[in-house]
């Protein structure tokens, strides 16, 4: 098994979101027909930011389907299993994999994915039993592991979407991780996940129990910023520094602070330090990241 370090940490974060989930993580809805081959994009050197990732460098795919979510924004609460229709989730899932990667089946999808990052790391081979998944799924407006209402985390259905592709890609359940650092992991999330072709699935999030692990911080590998903000020394959670893969699971949506959140600040829930000299659910604040940020 890889284990990563912190540079390596930085690396993933970026590359996983444009190689292995650019389409899923835009999930919120997908009807199209994959295409018999991937559409070029068009670009010119005046209108490119940054490198391009991935088995088709610098390809995103975007999925929607207006029939996949059906609650009308007062009834009950949003993660409801009634007002999602989960094989259309599953669909979304499997049609953005095959466009991104080129492949005709999730399966191979998936190990197109592992293969490219592998060779990327000089390494060979995709996916071997034993090496570690952490995938770090945006649960940023759960503060309990029960008793949510309309808050804002992860959607149960494509929770249940992506780790059933990963299973029957081959993933043993036991070799995978869904994790938020600074947050819980719900209970619609775990419920939604609680089938027998998952059974070993791992859960850990800030405070552990009721069936969720206790997210452990590497002490051997503070984080070592680029610019020092001033903050409480920070780490990284075990489930990651142990893993082979990193997934990013995000939320597009709007914040008051940053603007936009997105892949990168979604890792905000990766960072673990204290801060009043106690383990804290806002670690941006205990490594003064927002407040570095207002210096800027």
């Amino acid at each position: 098994m890889t284990n990563l370090t912190r540079r390596d940490f930085l690396k993933l974060s970026a590359m996983v979101a444009a190689e292995a989930l650019a389409g899923p993580a835009l999930l919120s809805a997908c009807s199209q027909k994959p295409e018999a081959e991937p559409t070029k994009l068009a670009s010119t050197s005046d209108n490119v930011l940054g490198v391009g990732r991935g088995i088709f460098p610098g390809r995103v795919v975007w999925a929607h389907n207006p029939q996949a979510t059906l609650w009308d924004g007062q009834s009950d609460f949003w993660w409801a299993d009634k007002f999602t229709n989960q094989n259309l989730v599953s669909e979304m899932l499997s049609h953005s994999l095959r466009q991104l990667t080129g492949q005709s089946s999730d399966k191979a999808a998936w190990d197109a994915l592992f293969t490219h990052f592998k060779a990327k790391h000089s390494q060979t081979g995709g996916y071997r039993p034993g090496e570690k998944i952490a995938i770090k799924a945006n649960m940023n407006g759960s503060k309990s592991h029960s008793g949510l209402k309309n808050d804002s985390f992860l959607s149960p259905a494509v929770a249940f979407a992506l780790l059933t592709q990963l299973v029957q890609a081959g993933v043993k359940p036991d070799d995978i991780t869904v994790y938020d650092a600074s947050r819980f992991v719900p209970d619609p999330v775990v419920n939604a996940c609680g089938t027998a072709a998952l059974a070993g699935l791992h859960f850990a999030d800030f405070s552990g129990g009721d069936g969720r692990e206790v997210c452990q911080r590497e002490l051997s590998q503070p984080i070592q910023w680029s610019v020092d903000p001033k903050g409480n020394p920070t780490y990284l959670p075990t489930v990651v520094t142990q893993a082979t893969y990193l997934i990013n699971v995000s939320l597009f949506k709007g914040h008051s602070l940053a603007g936009v959140t997105l892949t990168s600040k979604n890792h905000f829930g990766t960072l673990m330090t204290d801060l009043d000299g106690k383990p804290t659910l806002n670690p941006p604040q205990g490594a003064n990241l927002h407040g570095f940020r207002r210096r800027l």
